[in-house]
């Protein structure tokens, strides 16, 4: 029972969802079919046999109603079939495109990988090369500095002197070459220890100047340790405060220096921190008037310092070998060009 009741229900809800011309024409067929009940309960076989052609007449239209109606759908589906095949074969090319885009572009992005690594390699071979060579020639330069000192305290560390072994080797044989009575170092820092040695040995004194006083205690300490106080004297010279142009702006305060004379080696490796050019062209501003007729000037090889030099009357280098450093004869410029007292 419950069953018949709900193919009754489905049956009202699929009446309730026909068109009215479907409702129409199942109501047509509704009546014919009870006529024709009804004409033949009644004996009327001749209107039984109408009613029948009208009903068979109007199942042929909706059956080609039909068959039109299902060819549309049929058309449709094939349109779409169509149109999904062309939009299927779209997504193919661009994918096939994009794919090989990206296959070129990876293919690029591999060489060009593959060519940095390997030049990075080749970069980093040559640093190694250079890395290894410069330790070797400064484990040799270390031997041949202790050759040369024999110190009587334990001596700073090259890097604390703020150069190589191969620096303080070069500034040691031009102390043993030159022999000068007058040394005098401009910020070499704890470098000055061992050019004590060297000045002593050739029987001269070495004037050590720097602006940080800690710098100098620290100095001056050392060389109290090395029993080298009767042969180096420590300055302490704070940067000037000149006026801003002028030529010893930002360099050591000359007053301190004014009984340094006949200075026969002067070494500019100070102040830190000022160009190269600069702290040259004062220090020969300076100590020029001063310097013995063979002094010998060495300058941190530098852009700019061989042209300020030589600009204020220093020749060309004709000391090779002095590590970083460049050694220059001193030739005195004309009066005219050299003020006694900086301005």
């Amino acid at each position: 029972m419950n069953t018949l009741v709900r193919f009754a229900r489905g049956q009202i809800a699929r009446l309730h969802s026909l068109t009215s011309r479907q409702g129409m024409a199942l109501i047509t067929i509704v009546v014919l079919c009870l006529g024709v009940a009804g004409a033949s309960a009644a004996g009327q076989g001749a209107v039984a046999m109408t009613l029948l052609a009208g009903l068979l007449g109007a199942a042929l239209v909706g059956l080609l109603q039909l068959s039109r109606r299902l060819g549309g759908l049929i058309r449709a589906q094939r349109a779409s079939l169509r149109d999904l095949r062309v939009l299927l074969e779209e997504t193919q090319r661009r994918l096939v495109a994009t794919g090989e885009t990206e296959r070129v572009a990876a293919a690029t992005r591999h060489r060009d990988l593959t060519a940095r690594l390997a030049r990075d390699d080749r970069d980093a071979q040559e640093v190694t090369r250079l890395l290894l060579r410069e330790q070797s020639s400064e484990a040799e330069a270390a031997l041949q500095v202790y050759r040369l000192v024999t110190p009587r305290a334990p001596m700073p560390f090259s890097a604390d002197a703020g150069c190589g072994a191969a620096d303080l080797l070069g500034l040691l044989h031009l102390v043993r070459a030159r022999r000068p009575a007058v040394a005098v170092t401009l910020g070499a820092g704890s470098a000055a220890v061992w050019l004590a040695y060297a000045v002593e040995a050739a029987g001269g004194r070495l004037v050590a100047v720097e602006h940080d006083r800690d710098a100098a205690e620290r100095i001056r300490a050392l060389a109290a340790a090395h029993g080298l106080t009767q042969v180096a004297e420590v300055v302490h010279a704070p940067l000037s405060d000149a006026r801003p142009g002028s030529d010893t702006a930002g360099w050591y305060e000359w007053t301190a220096l004014t009984d340094v004379r006949d200075v026969d080696l002067l070494v500019v490796d100070g102040p830190a921190g000022m160009a190269t050019a600069r702290r040259v062209g004062a220090a020969l501003r300076v100590f020029g008037p001063r310097l013995t007729g063979d002094a010998v000037v060495v300058v941190d090889d530098g852009p700019g310092a061989r042209a300020a030099s030589t600009a204020l009357g220093a020749s060309l280098p004709e000391f090779p070998g002095v590590g970083r450093f460049t050694a220059l004869a001193y030739v005195p410029p004309p009066a005219a060009t050299m003020s006694a007292v900086p301005s």
